[in-house]
């Protein structure tokens, strides 16, 4: 949670703060009820997605609309942050193999099928976020 902000445009620096988070999620979910107070904690959600440049934080924000009034979780923000760094242009190189997983049934984020609308320019993706707002 310490790591330097991220600027516009650095897919490398998404990359590494997205594993991060990741890794992160993965730790907190191994040690217990203490590790599940620290994932649902909105906080540490507010404070890492201050971290994202605007457009990133309101694109977040927009995958997560339909849940307005919930307080978003470290495995919300891990699993936008794995779908964009999957749909992340790279300059014409072929986008990074990108695993689909089983549904989590406890998340909004669905990685399942070509993204609805148009969140990226990189159209290969094959992870959905179930935001409407494209």
């Amino acid at each position: 949670m310490d790591s330097p902000d991220i600027r516009r445009g650095d897919v490398a620096a998404f990359e590494k703060f997205s594993l991060q988070i990741q890794s992160l999620v993965g730790m907190l979910k191994t040690i217990g009820p203490d590790g599940e107070v620290e994932l649902q904690c909105g906080s540490h959600v507010a404070r890492l997605l201050s971290k994202l440049p605007p457009e990133q934080r309101a694109d977040f924000r927009r995958c997560m609309y339909n849940r307005s009034g919930q307080t978003y979780t470290l495995n919300d923000l891990a699993m936008w942050l794995k779908y964009k760094s999957c749909c992340q242009d790279f300059d014409g190189l072929p986008p990074p193999k990108c695993v689909n997983e089983r549904p989590d049934t406890t998340s909004r984020l669905t990685p399942t099928g070509p993204p609805p609308g148009k969140h990226q320019s990189n159209d290969t993706c094959r992870h959905e976020c179930s935001c409407t707002g494209g």
